[in-house]
């Protein structure tokens, strides 16, 4: 799981030291990547990092290796070709045996944090009562500005609102029976609840 680019002599000026923000196609899950001039880190709450891969590159290309054997074989190498754009940066498959990391690298959204945030707290909320007949209550552990957003299973987004505050009430009661999932978004942070309607 590797990743990120920018040639070796842009690494200090622009990967070096700085953490990319990468969200899966249906913004579910979220994870944090720290680029150092050779060892790529990873984390699921920008908090703690743990190293993943060795990878080198030049300003159009990138071959890494990881390191844990978590998401590929042990040892095993991904090469990639890739285009940075003003705040994100996309990959091109060169070679790779590893189908976890191709569906990373090639699907999954990469966005540059913005300079000068670092660790926040994680935002984390509970959603309730579950079941419910759709009147449902969010309480948050930050009043910070947050995103809700109601997924159903298929991965349509159902519903969604903007926040500021520590509690916020919602009516579900139009949507279909059945599994949703809740994901809150903040200041780069994610987490994501189930609730059932009945």
């Amino acid at each position: 799981m590797v990743l990120l680019m920018i040639g070796l002599n842009l690494i200090s000026q622009t990967l070096k030291n700085t953490k990319w923000v990468v969200t899966d196609p249906n913004y579910v899950m979220t994870y944090y990547y720290h680029f150092t001039p050779d060892t790529i880190f990873v984390s699921e709450d920008n908090i703690t990092f743990t190293p993943q891969s060795k990878f080198t590159c030049d300003q159009s290309s990138i071959t890494m290796q990881d390191i844990t054997g978590v998401m590929c074989a042990k040892n095993l190498v991904g090469s990639y070709a890739y285009y940075i754009g003003t705040n994100y940066v996309t990959f091109t498959l060169s070679s790779d045996n590893c189908s976890s990391r191709m569906f990373l690298m090639t699907t999954y959204h990469w966005s540059k944090m913005p300079a000068g945030i670092e660790a926040v707290e994680p935002i984390s909320f509970s959603v309730g009562p579950n079941p419910s007949n759709g009147l449902v209550t969010v309480k948050m552990n930050s009043n910070r500005p947050a995103e809700i957003l109601v997924y159903n299973l298929t991965g349509a987004t159902v519903f969604s609102t903007k926040i500021t505050t520590l509690e916020t009430n919602i009516d579900l009661g139009s949507l279909p029976k059945g599994i949703y999932l809740f994901r809150v978004n903040s200041e780069g942070t994610t987490a994501v609840e189930k609730i059932a309607l009945r």
